[in-house]
């Protein structure tokens, strides 16, 4: 059932995400992403992704026996040169990552994407969740050093859907086309409506006199 629900949840807003023109929403998405150290995903990835734009979104691709991750996408240069760029996204709701250790999953999609790659360029993988995962990135990030797999520092980055639904609903006031702004304001409303919301803090009604 909670795989279910993350996979209603990935279709809902990276399937309709998918279908705007304009590459501002999906960018400042990941402006919000970060390493357990802090750093942004614009300053480990070490290229402009101005300069790119989205090519494709692989849904539940399989990489081959490390499994399926809910999201690839896959960007190219706008002026055809050089290979592609490709970033792994894997989605949570209120469910955790699957495996321990030598099943850990994000170590499983690091190995599989680092082995698969050919011309693309592996930018890392973005943890979407809920809750906080600091945890389990730690805990992933020491299987795939047990494992001699590379450098996973600046490659494994988590980020929250409170962030995504403050990324979309800020950027929105950026897009120009009515047929784009109407479906990032859609998905909006379908995060707003899932409580993907940032907490400010507890309201209480005032005393009636």
């Amino acid at each position: 059932e909670v795989q279910r629900r993350e996979d209603i949840l990935t279709s809902n807003v990276f399937g309709l995400l998918k279908y705007v023109r304009n590459n501002i929403p999906v960018l400042s998405i990941l402006d919000h992403a970060k390493t357990l150290c802090g750093r942004k995903f614009r300053d480990c990835i070490n290229v402009k992704l101005e300069d790119y734009e989205v090519k494709e979104y692989c849904f539940w691709e399989r990489l081959g026996i490390y499994g399926e991750p809910d999201l690839i996408i896959k960007f190219k240069r706008r002026d055809g040169v050089g290979g592609e760029l490709s970033l792994c996204v894997e989605v949570k709701y209120y469910g955790v990552k699957n495996g321990e250790g030598e099943d850990d999953q994000l170590r499983r999609y690091f190995q599989g994407m680092t082995d698969s790659l050919n011309e693309s360029r592996f930018l890392g993988i973005i943890y979407l969740t809920k809750y906080p995962s600091s945890e389990e990135l730690k805990d992933s990030l020491k299987c795939i050093k047990d494992k001699c797999l590379g450098e996973a520092t600046n490659k494994l980055f988590q980020l929250r859907w409170f962030e995504v639904t403050s990324a979309l609903d800020k950027c929105s006031l950026k897009l120009t086309d009515d047929y784009d702004k109407n479906i990032v304001k859609d998905i909006v409303g379908y995060l707003k409506h899932k409580n993907f919301v940032e907490f400010t803090g507890f309201t209480f009604p005032k005393d009636r006199q």
